[in-house]
């Protein structure tokens, strides 16, 4: 157990707590007057999954398992870092800071995943 898996795994969780959380709250707002009670929840659940998932992928000695944390973290660290400088520094709107994080955050991904395979 590694300071560096730690904090990868905890970068997966928050990115997932984020993701499920505001996709759960904004799908059930329709129906549901508090749906933020619902987006919560599954936001924790989903972002405790996702941090353990990474953390044993990220420490595991198979390769497969590796390659797919490894993505999976690349994409959590580059959503996170361009949602924070969109919606913290640049103030722009919370769909347009989390349309273009998502985007990012597959671009970086799909650098590493390509990465991974060249060697």
């Amino acid at each position: 157990m590694t300071t560096k898996s730690l904090g990868l795994a905890l970068a997966a969780a928050v990115a997932g707590f984020l993701l499920v959380g505001v996709a759960v709250t904004a799908v059930t707002g329709r129906w549901v007057e508090f749906s933020v009670f619902l987006g919560l929840p599954a936001g924790l659940v989903a972002g405790a999954l996702l941090g353990a998932a990474a953390y044993v992928g990220v420490e595991s000695p198979s390769p497969q398992r590796n390659a797919v944390a490894g993505g999976f973290v690349a994409f959590a660290l580059g959503f996170l870092l361009a949602l924070l400088i969109l919606a913290g520094v640049f103030r722009v709107g919370v769909t347009t800071a989390l349309g273009v994080a998502i985007v990012l955050g597959l671009a970086v991904a799909l650098v590493d995943v390509r990465r991974r395979r060249t060697g």
